[in-house]
């Protein structure tokens, strides 16, 4: 039986590039150094921010329009389209 070899540490490059929220982590092995150098810094893997993880990223979480009674209602018939053309005087 071979002992265990240690996961290969990152080289400062790749840190720095694993930082940069527009990079995707890669796939395979450097991609498993990559999330691992991450979480152990405690820093989400969709905006590399500290203090959430990617489930919960404010980055990526949708933009949800507020349902106040006045966004529910809809235009009345005296209302004219906005792409309705305008009559002739």
């Amino acid at each position: 039986m071979s002992p265990r070899t240690p996961p290969r540490l990152p080289t400062d490059t790749d840190a720095r590039v694993w930082l940069i929220p527009a990079t995707r982590l890669p796939p395979g092995p450097k991609g498993t150094r990559a999330r691992t150098y991450l979480i152990q810094r405690g820093l989400c893997f969709g905006c590399r921010q500290p203090g959430h993880m990617v489930q919960n990223c404010p980055a990526s979480l949708p933009q949800v329009a507020s349902l106040s009674p006045g966004l529910m209602q809809s235009p009345g018939p005296s209302s004219p389209s906005p792409m309705a053309p305008l009559p002739d005087h």
